[in-house]
């Protein structure tokens, strides 16, 4: 693209090339969460599931059915969102919220920066699973979430843009004791 050009193209492509030198976001390639048979999908693959039903346009009965099924269960229920805005010059938010039946026991909320939805939704997912560990009792966790995509990069701690949520995430289920007892994480 011609320097003229550039003065006219506003985007996130255009924008990183003045950010480079300072992006700070750094990968673990050969992460121990990461070594094959020891990542957490590979030892508690029974343990961990992803719903990837699309229930269509009128999804309010099955959601409703979920809910039932998850405040009958001593489950954490996760609800995490991340809007992004569509200004370059705006920054991502997140929130999360923590019920265990029908109490609310956590909410979150924290700026994320300017990323990527993915990365935003990741960034939710982690701080999410991070405030439910941190209660008392929490051995089954249910994550809703309108980003199956960054769900499963959540608990995948290979080289990804994000990684460091996904390690962190991996660390703290794997050794909270989460799994010493049959749990489900969806």
């Amino acid at each position: 693209m011609t320097p003229s050009m550039q003065g006219h193209v506003t985007s996130m492509v255009m924008e990183i090339i003045d950010c480079l030198p300072a992006l700070t976001e750094s990968f673990e390639p050969f992460a121990p969460e990461a070594r094959p048979g020891d990542r957490l999908l590979d030892r508690y693959a029974d343990c961990i599931s992803f719903d990837d039903h699309t229930p269509g346009v009128n999804q309010k009965p099955y959601l409703d059915e979920l809910i039932v099924k998850a405040r009958a269960d001593p489950l954490m229920v996760l609800a995490v969102d991340r809007p992004v805005p569509h200004s370059s010059s705006r920054q991502a938010a997140l929130a999360a919220i923590i019920y265990k039946g029908h109490t609310e026991l956590d909410r979150t909320r924290y700026v994320s920066g300017k990323v990527t939805m993915p990365n935003a939704e990741l960034n939710a997912i982690a701080a999410a699973i991070h405030s439910a560990i941190r209660q008392a009792d929490c051995h089954h966790i249910m994550v809703f979430t309108d980003s199956l995509g960054s769900a499963r990069w959540a608990v995948d701690p290979s080289v990804h843009s994000g990684q460091a949520h996904s390690l962190s995430v991996c660390h703290v289920l794997t050794y909270a004791g989460i799994f010493m007892e049959p749990s489900t994480i969806m």
